[in-house]
């Protein structure tokens, strides 16, 4: 994964983050303009959930009063532009994999270990 991720790129991840979460609401329901208090009525543990995952995959240092605010997802992108150092290690891989739509793929062996001995 890049570290520099573009303002598209961070939309799409924060948006397929949302939808991987919360778990109802299909994908075409959601853009950046979603209002998730609003639009969806999410105020609960799935919106804690969401911000902890937010936080943690961006490294996002948000104040209390930063997220006193914010309804939209747009502002949430907004948040992670401006004050996140984009530096998506390998926590980030680790998620994306888990909540990528494809199939793991199984860890081959070295081929000194693949080969039989006679």
């Amino acid at each position: 994964m890049e570290s520099n991720l573009t303002r598209a790129e961070i939309s799409e991840k924060v948006i397929q983050l949302f939808v991987d979460i919360i778990g109802f609401i299909d994908r075409s329901q959601v853009t950046e303009q979603t209002d998730f208090i609003h639009d969806f009525k999410i105020i609960d543990d799935d919106l804690t959930c969401f911000v902890m995952q937010i936080r943690w995959q961006f490294k996002l240092r948000a104040t209390q009063a930063d997220w006193d605010h914010i309804t939209t997802l747009e502002q949430i992108v907004d948040l992670i532009v401006q004050r996140s150092n984009l530096q998506c290690g390998p926590r980030w891989r680790w998620i994306s994999h888990h909540f990528s739509h494809s199939p793991p793929t199984a860890p081959t062996a070295p081929a000194a270990l693949s080969r039989s001995t006679k």
